[in-house]
């Protein structure tokens, strides 16, 4: 991420007179790395009567780059009877927020 330069000059005169200077260079980061989700548990079909707070999927979800561009925000869209749980870093539960009724909504 930095890069110390320690450059030395010299001129053609007479006498050759030298020169001499540090540049620092520092690479940022931009955010070229889409994030990637994997769904590493998955129980489906939900049954109706399943209770609010089961769990119907575990995520994991990471970004290759660093800092602020590395960060990730979970939500679920559009809304719906299911939230997330961040369990720990990069790691999340599909939870059921609210009663299902399959006459209602048969599928999601």
């Amino acid at each position: 991420t930095l890069y110390d330069l320690h450059i030395k000059v010299t001129d053609k005169g007479t006498p050759p007179l030298p020169g001499h200077c540090k540049v620092v260079l520092e690479v940022l980061d931009v955010n070229d790395n889409a994030p990637e989700v994997w769904v590493t548990s998955l129980s489906v079909p939900v049954p109706e009567d399943a209770s609010v707070g089961t769990v119907v999927a575990l995520l994991s979800v990471s970004d290759r780059d660093s800092g602020a561009n590395g960060r990730v925000r979970c939500w679920v869209w559009p809304a719906s009877p299911f939230g997330l749980e961040a369990t720990f870093a990069g790691s999340y539960s599909l939870v059921l927020r609210e009663a299902l009724d399959r006459e209602r909504v048969s599928e999601y």
